[in-house]
């Protein structure tokens, strides 16, 4: 009886890794292609309506300053006071 032969095996385990890498970091590339998309749509429609309510705010307090300088210090000076809140806020 002869010994049994066995043929060498190589291992293809490495090259199939880099491929799905590089599937799934392109997928990931897509994805946020859209959601930047879809979030700066979002962020600049959020900006208009906070913009045109701060304006409605600001015309409504002229009016009312217009009668009553107290009333005007006042607004003034929750104004500032609201503008070093968010100052200190920021840092």
């Amino acid at each position: 009886m002869s010994p049994v032969v066995r043929p060498t095996r190589h291992s293809i385990v490495c090259e199939a890794a880099p491929n799905k890498k590089a599937d799934s970091a392109a997928k990931r590339a897509r994805q946020a292609e859209k959601r930047r998309v879809y979030n700066k749509a979002r962020k600049s429609e959020v900006k208009t309506r906070m913009k045109k309510e701060v304006d409605k705010e600001k015309q409504k307090r002229e009016t009312e300053d217009m009668g009553d300088a107290m009333k005007s210090l006042e607004n003034r000076t929750l104004d500032s006071k609201r503008d070093m809140d968010i100052l200190a806020a920021l840092g």
